[in-house]
């Protein structure tokens, strides 16, 4: 059912297996998105009210949100953790990357990408140096806009257990 009319689904593109019934469908055009409504039958009856599904176009997913970076304390070289709040997907599965740079090269360092969810670990970063994170959700129709950050690692064990230095830009 769209704003445009409404389409009966070929019972060709259905299958039934005991007691699952699959229906395979694929929009091809803008007037194919919209609700799909199922009714189920059997040697009952019907359905009295049908299940609803929202067939939407895929988009580009929204950017991360609510980042937060912690240093690990137990030493110099020690790792430093960023978390976010992921995005709307695009109506699709995605993925995120984090880039580190470095500030005084300019050089990118590190590319992370993990799938589900936005939490990573880098480790191996120069102590009292400065970096720009970046991080960005994917997915097959494009990429979000990156988060970024400025993040000071800290010089000594003592620096390190009292700030994360880290300024959202």
């Amino acid at each position: 059912n769209t704003s445009m009319e409404v389409t009966d689904v070929p019972k060709t593109r259905s299958s039934s297996l005991r007691s699952t019934s699959t229906l395979s469908y694929t929009p091809h055009d803008q007037q194919d998105f919209g609700t799909m409504m199922c009714w189920a039958m059997n040697e009952l009856g019907q359905q009295e009210k049908p299940c609803y599904f929202q067939i939407v176009p895929a988009g580009v997913p929204e950017g991360v949100s609510n980042c937060s970076v912690s240093l690990n304390n137990s030493a110099i070289g020690g790792s430093v953790e960023v978390e976010c709040e992921s995005g709307w997907g695009g109506g699709i599965r995605q993925s995120f990357t984090l880039e580190v740079h470095s500030v005084s090269s300019g050089s990118s360092l590190a590319q992370l990408q993990q799938q589900d969810e936005p939490y990573f670990t880098i480790s191996g970063l120069t102590p009292g140096a400065e970096y720009k994170l970046l991080v960005y959700a994917e997915n097959s129709q494009g990429r979000s806009r990156p988060s970024s950050f400025l993040l000071h690692t800290p010089t000594d064990v003592a620096e390190r257990q009292t700030s994360a230095n880290v300024v959202s830009t």
